[in-house]
């Protein structure tokens, strides 16, 4: 009967824990001709497929373990990411080869290893940490590479006072940033009206990207046929030349739509936490738009606070996040009915349901250890 007494204290005493799941994309990182004393980035996207929120550590072993520092969104590095249940989200892995490496191969492992919660650890008196990780491996050579090559040139159509976006489709094949030079003569008539250069867009080695230049027009530009005499080097070497025509039409001639995807919510959603409330716009008409996110937010159906994101420009086929704040003061039922305003117009209305409580709630591991204690004394009594 002791036994058996005692085997329900102790499964009592158990805190359930919720299943924890992790995977991560690519499993495998390669640099190769990698120069010393140079920067390269790559991305590494990580699944939590669990469905609680969970906090994942950020590390790194073997020959690079100190080459390599991580990043998301800004110039801070990090050691640890946060991602809600069934979600996923990319983080910046930085590799800065050293000046003294000897020329060869070395390799290593990015380890992402889930962080127990403290509540867990608390309650159960142990907790479960699960991991996933990617191989690593880098070629050292003492031999600088620069070249590229250029895939394709768009000129997009505009109007009077937008930008008439001329699009470059880039490849480094190098082992260094790339920075092309492109030299662009607006004509009209055959008469040179502007010329610009841009060179200021770096594309990683081995990387392929978009360089965006864009012809400011005004709103006295005359409506008409245009061309875009364009010539891209890379150092002293001419990649490609190439007329483009293009057309500046009357105002209005160009669609304006955009689509509001997705809104979610950042932070521990309790009373007095301030949460970030992030929209998720691409813009999918045929000309760049100036875009906000304004919300409505409601409890028990009462309208209690209005919330609006700064306007940031969007050009055509971009996707952007827009950021707004909202800080609720006591538990409920929230909801948040947002859209974007955009060129003029308006995305459906979108609603999100926010869940507010309060976490500062004894767990069910310690209240089953209360129950436990209480049966013990309870039994030495008796005896």
């Amino acid at each position: 009967m002791k036994v058996i007494l005692s085997l329900i204290i102790m499964l009592a005493m158990i805190h359930p824990a919720s299943a924890i799941g992790i995977g991560v994309s690519p499993a495998e990182i390669d640099i190769y001709d990698g120069l010393k004393g140079y920067e390269y980035t790559k991305s590494l996207t990580i699944f939590n497929t669990g469905p609680e929120t969970t906090t994942f550590s950020l590390d790194a072993s073997g020959d690079i373990e100190d080459w390599i520092s991580f990043y998301q969104g800004d110039n801070a590095s990090i050691d640890s990411v946060t991602i809600e249940g069934q979600s996923r989200t990319n983080v910046v892995i930085r590799f800065i080869l050293p000046e003294d490496a000897a020329n060869g191969n070395y390799s290593g492992t990015v380890l992402v290893q889930s962080i127990p919660n403290e509540l867990d650890s608390e309650d159960s008196g142990s907790a479960m940490a699960i991991g996933a990780s990617a191989s690593v491996n880098i070629e050292v050579t003492g031999e600088q590479i620069l070249g590229g090559v250029v895939n394709a040139i768009h000129v997009d159509d505009s109007e009077p006072g937008y930008s008439a976006q001329i699009r470059t489709i880039f490849k480094n094949t190098g082992n260094v940033v790339a920075k092309p030079i492109i030299k662009v003569s607006i004509l009209s008539n055959g008469d040179l009206i502007s010329t610009f250069v841009h060179d200021e867009s770096g594309i990683a080695p081995l990387a392929s990207g978009t360089i965006l230049v864009n012809w400011d027009t005004t709103i006295s530009t005359i409506p008409g046929d245009y061309s875009a005499k364009i010539d891209i080097f890379l150092g002293d070497e001419l990649l490609r030349s190439e007329v483009i025509d293009f057309k500046i039409l009357s105002v209005g001639s160009l669609s304006r739509q955009g689509e509001l995807t997705d809104i979610l919510i950042q932070g521990e959603k309790a009373p007095g936490n301030l949460l970030k409330v992030r929209a998720y716009f691409q813009n999918t008409g045929d000309i760049e738009a100036d875009a906000k996110f304004k919300a409505e937010i409601f409890r028990d159906d009462v309208l209690i606070d209005m919330i609006e994101s700064d306007e940031l420009t969007v050009e055509k086929t971009e996707k952007i996040v827009l950021e707004s704040y909202f800080k609720p003061v006591e538990e409920g039922e929230y909801l948040i009915k947002g859209q974007v305003i955009f060129g003029g117009k308006e995305t459906p209305i979108m609603d999100i349901p926010l869940s507010v409580e309060d976490k500062a709630v004894p767990g069910f591991g310690v209240v089953s250890l209360m129950i436990a204690m209480m049966v013990l004394l309870l039994l030495r009594r008796r005896t």
